[in-house]
């Protein structure tokens, strides 16, 4: 028992020191903010005229209600959930077990 705390201490230390699980949550915020920002643009359209080009890009959202933005948080999720887990997966290879390959 005494080996398996030694080692979740361990694994513990490893991720509080390293900076991708904190980057992995910071792209994967990205997202819905950036989906709530389009739909706040689309509600309000005097803004959307000052902001120009930002108003083009929030049109892709479609409408401004529920559906449309979620549509859009599982599309922009399922395409960069993929490449962030994936990177995650890389990353947790590569510090658990390469360094046990001779």
């Amino acid at each position: 028992m005494n080996r398996i705390i030694t080692c979740i201490s361990v694994e513990s230390k490893k991720i509080f020191k390293s900076k991708v699980p904190l980057i992995s949550m910071l792209v994967l915020t990205l997202v819905p903010l950036t989906g709530g920002f389009f739909v706040f643009v689309l509600k309000d359209p005097v803004l959307a005229e000052r902001l120009g080009i930002i108003s083009t890009k929030a049109q892709i959202v479609g409408t401004a209600d529920w559906p449309s933005y979620l549509n859009l948080l599982a599309q922009a999720m399922s395409i960069g959930g993929l490449i962030v887990f994936g990177f995650n997966t890389s990353w947790i290879f590569g510090r658990v077990f390469v360094p046990c390959l001779p």
